[in-house]
């Protein structure tokens, strides 16, 4: 953990998430985070950490925030209506529980969707209303990334102006939230690119768990072109 956080010093970020598989973290994880957040903190690095580790209970949460922990991510993804044709291990009212939860014990809220699986606007608009309803404070917008052999391998996708419009109705209905341009962003985008950079307040570099992500210089030139400065730059240990 304190490897990667050193890593992600050396990219420029400024805020480096610890993610974990699986439905929720089991005891004895939530202590090795603990254990990983409070060496990051001891080193003194200037980098926020987030976690994000499944369906947590207010237990586990209060550990985190104790530790150091600032904010918890953890996606609804999608629409309630649209969830069930997605998921079938676990119920859209448990993730929405526990972004409940994280807001309860006092952490930021990190939470977030993927689109172009097959959902409607209407979809869409639904998800956006009810992060706005959550008061949730980070949005990672994801656009599917098909890979041959999965059932979404033939899902539709969106187009670049498509992405946009999403986008910019996120901007609207959630005006306070952070907005975090993530996985799918350069396929989908395509020279759309800079423009919907301009709309959000972040991007995820590096990679997106199963896939990887483009080259951090080009980022960094794009965010150079769009006028944005780097103001961090520290060699990874």
């Amino acid at each position: 953990i304190l490897e990667g956080a050193y890593r992600g010093v050396g990219f420029g970020a400024n805020r480096y998430c610890v993610v974990l598989s699986g439905k929720r973290a089991e005891p004895h994880e939530v202590d090795r985070i603990v254990e990983g957040v409070r060496e990051i903190l001891k080193e003194g690095l200037p980098i926020n950490v987030c976690v994000s580790a499944g369906t947590l209970d207010e237990e586990a949460l209060a550990k985190l925030k104790e530790a150091g922990v600032k904010r918890v991510n953890h996606n609804l993804e999608t629409s309630e209506g649209f969830f069930p044709k997605i998921v079938s291990t676990h119920t859209w009212r448990e993730r929405y529980e526990t972004i409940k939860r994280i807001k309860k014990v006092g952490l930021s809220a990190c939470s977030g969707g993927i689109f172009g699986m097959g959902e409607t606007n209407e979809d869409r608009v639904d998800l956006a209303l009810t992060y706005r309803e959550l008061e949730v404070d980070s949005i990672p917008l994801n656009f599917l990334m098909p890979i041959e052999g999965t059932p979404l391998e033939d899902a539709p996708g969106v187009t670049p102006l498509e992405a946009l419009r999403i986008i910019a109705m996120f901007r609207f209905t959630n005006p306070k939230a952070e907005l975090r341009l993530c996985g799918g962003r350069e396929q989908n985008l395509r020279d759309f690119h800079g423009m919907a950079v301009l709309m959000t307040n972040a991007l995820m570099v590096g990679g997106y768990l199963t896939r990887a992500g483009r080259d951090i210089k080009k980022d960094y030139q794009l965010l150079k072109d769009l006028g944005y400065e780097r103001l961090v730059s520290l060699e990874v240990r």
